[in-house]
């Protein structure tokens, strides 16, 4: 029987997807959980800015160029256009359900809102950094994660205040983050 490939192995190997979110007139972002293995986790790139929580397992993720480990708990940011998975260690046939919490929103809608409250600028830098994508640890990740594993028990204006409280979070200068 051949022996099942790491999750460094699997994650060093990937090929990059192109992924086209559909658009939701209702809402102004994206807010779901995913299983371990799913069709939608794989090597993708999008326009969307992603905020991406892990809630079960541990595996290797690869950001752009860098490969690194996770395990529960990571919380991170990535920026528009940068490829991005996170490639669990699993046994043979086991599935993590709900394995992912994902935020995935324009920096376009960002733009729009700031029209009419400019204070959201204050999230420019945060969004100039992610570029390079964010893993937080600490007090930012662990508020951060706090609101992530409820924010998809929320709807309409309550779900994006906490969108905006996350945001928020990640933005603060406690540099408890790579």
């Amino acid at each position: 029987m051949p022996k099942r490939s790491s999750s460094l192995e699997r994650a060093r190997n990937q090929e990059v997807t192109l992924e086209i979110l559909p658009l939701n007139a209702f809402q102004s972002f994206r807010c779901f959980m995913h299983d371990y293995p799913t069709l939608g986790a794989r090597y993708c790139v999008h326009t969307e800015y992603e905020i991406h929580l892990i809630r079960k397992g541990s595996g290797h993720y690869k950001i752009g160029g860098k490969i690194g480990k996770f395990k529960a708990g990571q919380v991170s940011i990535v920026g528009s256009r940068v490829p991005h998975d996170w490639v669990s260690d699993l046994r043979k046939n086991q599935v993590l359900r709900n394995r992912d919490v994902v935020i995935q929103f324009s920096r376009e809608w960002l733009e729009k809102v700031s029209k009419t409250i400019p204070e959201i600028t204050d999230f420019e830098s945060l969004l100039n950094q992610a570029q390079r994508a964010i893993i937080f640890h600490g007090p930012s990740s662990e508020q951060a994660e706090a609101i992530l594993e409820n924010i998809s028990q929320c709807s309409g204006i309550e779900q994006v205040m906490k969108l905006l409280e996350i945001l928020l979070i990640m933005s603060r200068p406690y540099r408890d983050w790579e």
